[in-house]
């Protein structure tokens, strides 16, 4: 990862301002968000404390944050490993399994993905990948000399073999993970459940959109936010809060945690270099 520049040290203290801000009116806000994040990031090491939350399935403390993020970078682990926003960040969509309506609710959860981050999201079509975790962010037989594009898909992953329940009832809908080539994350797979029920009883579908409750597009931003490089808090209020059934946001946003830590990953936060593609540069770890 390059050091930042002089313009991205100045986008830098642009966010590290108005997290400062955002912690300020939290905490005269009170609610969920009031304990989450007392001390604002270091503007020199805004990754520290922050980086390895707890993954899916996991029973440890979370952290009591307004944000983590899933991989260190750049001198001395201080800045969190990200896309580079100063470029359209591409994904294809293997849409062969997709529910009425699913293909829509991913777009539209790009597009709010983009609008807190500020980086460019970029449909390129269609692809017949298969999503699985595994997956290779080098495949020049299929997307060309290049790091592959983000791959969105669904499978049938079955009731009982999802990651991890969201609730008594909810079938948690999908699973992602970001891959990098060293301290930048270049593509990401996110497989989605298309056997996701809301109630095992009655077989109920997660409804989609974005409204009251656990629905579609409220797993989709979660995992995304995964495919970007943020881990999960032990804050109800925050979107990147692990069990859905719990969030205490009425609706699918990103709460002011969420907001925060994206910032960090996105345009405020300046450019990063991307380095050539190859077989041998990427990492699945997630």
């Amino acid at each position: 990862m390059t050091k930042p520049s002089g313009r991205a040290a100045a986008l830098g203290a642009v966010a590290l301002a108005g997290a400062v801000a955002l912690s300020a009116a939290v905490r005269a806000g009170g609610g969920d968000d009031e304990r989450l994040d007392p001390e604002p990031p270091s503007a020199a090491c805004p990754a520290e404390g922050r980086i390895g939350s707890a993954s899916h399935g996991e029973r440890r403390q979370l952290p009591a944050t307004g944000y983590t993020f899933l991989f260190a970078a750049g001198e001395n682990g201080c800045f969190p490993a990200r896309f580079n926003p100063c470029a359209p960040v591409p994904y294809v969509l293997n849409a062969s399994l997709a529910p009425p309506g699913g293909v829509e609710d991913v777009r539209a959860a790009f597009a709010r993905l983009s609008e807190a981050s500020g980086i460019p999201f970029v449909e390129e079509g269609r692809s017949d990948e298969q999503p699985v975790i595994a997956r290779r962010p080098y495949q020049p037989e299929r997307y060309g000399q290049r790091w592959a594009p983000i791959l969105v898909g669904w499978s049938e992953l079955g009731l009982g073999e999802g990651p991890d329940p969201v609730g008594d009832d909810v079938i948690v809908l999908g699973r992602s993970r970001p891959l990098r080539a060293g301290d930048v994350l270049v593509s990401g797979v996110l497989e989605l459940n298309v056997d996701a029920v809301i109630d095992r009883n009655t077989g109920a579908t997660l409804p989609d959109g974005f409204g009251a409750g656990v629905t579609r597009g409220r797993v989709i931003l979660h995992e995304l936010g995964h495919v970007v490089g943020l881990g999960h808090v032990s804050g109800r209020a925050q979107l990147m809060y692990p069990e859905l059934g719990g969030h205490t946001s009425p609706t699918a946003e990103f709460g002011i945690g969420d907001r925060a830590g994206l910032r960090l990953l996105g345009a405020d936060a300046g450019c990063v270099e991307v380095p050539p593609a190859s077989a041998t540069g990427g990492s699945t770890r997630g």
